[in-house]
């Protein structure tokens, strides 16, 4: 925790006002990656034809690789 705090740049008491202990945290760094995840993915859900879909979704998927490398490494 005192790592995390350190690079967000908080102290590591000010981590606990938010979160009950570590595995809290990565729930919600989880739960916030998957929200991001989900916005490259949403356009490709809204096209009709499923190729082109999952073309599009798998565009998604790349480009959210690309732009949060960290993030994806985190959740995957």
């Amino acid at each position: 925790m005192r790592k995390i705090a350190r690079r967000v740049g908080v102290s590591a008491t000010a981590i606990y006002r938010h979160y009950r202990d570590k595995d809290e945290l990565l729930d919600g760094i989880t739960e916030e990656g998957f929200a991001v995840f989900e916005d490259y993915l949403r356009p490709g859900a809204k096209i009709a034809h499923p190729l082109d879909a999952i073309r599009a979704m798998a565009r998604g998927v790349l480009e959210f690789g690309l732009d949060e490398p960290e993030l994806y490494e985190f959740l995957f």
